[in-house]
């Protein structure tokens, strides 16, 4: 019985470390292949401008909180912006003034929060980015 049991382990072993092997060797043929983009990193090819990229790490840092590119959050999307009102009014409302053509406020009754102490080529960067 004991034999049989040895046996048993071994070819277990044995067969697990064959498998354990192959699994190896075409996890090195699959990470050898270049990366394949699936969820929009394709966006930043290399014909990106480097505006756009501070542009993307700025809306990071600042709007992404309340605002996504496609859909709606707390606050509209910003996907073509500059399409909707003019780079100037953009900066404006963004440096807390309200006099202009963009709502303070949304259907909901958020208020979106002032960035005062972004510059202008910031400012024009995430519109870069959000382009």
């Amino acid at each position: 019985m004991k034999i049989a049991v040895s046996i048993f382990i071994f070819i277990i072993s044995a067969g697990m470390a064959i498998l354990f092997l192959v699994n190896v060797k075409e996890q090195k043929e699959i990470y050898a292949q270049q990366p394949v983009f699936v969820c929009g990193n394709a966006f930043f090819d290399t014909e990106t401008s480097e505006e756009a990229r501070q542009g993307k790490s700025l809306f990071n840092a600042n709007c992404a909180a309340c605002h996504k590119l496609d859909t709606q959050s707390t606050g509209p999307p910003l996907r073509n912006i500059n399409e909707r009102y003019t780079s100037e009014a953009i900066i404006k409302f963004i440096r807390n003034d309200f006099s202009g053509e963009i709502k303070y406020t949304n259907e909901r009754g958020y208020k979106c929060t002032s960035f005062p102490d972004l510059s202008d080529d910031a400012i024009k960067n995430i519109l870069s980015y959000t382009n």
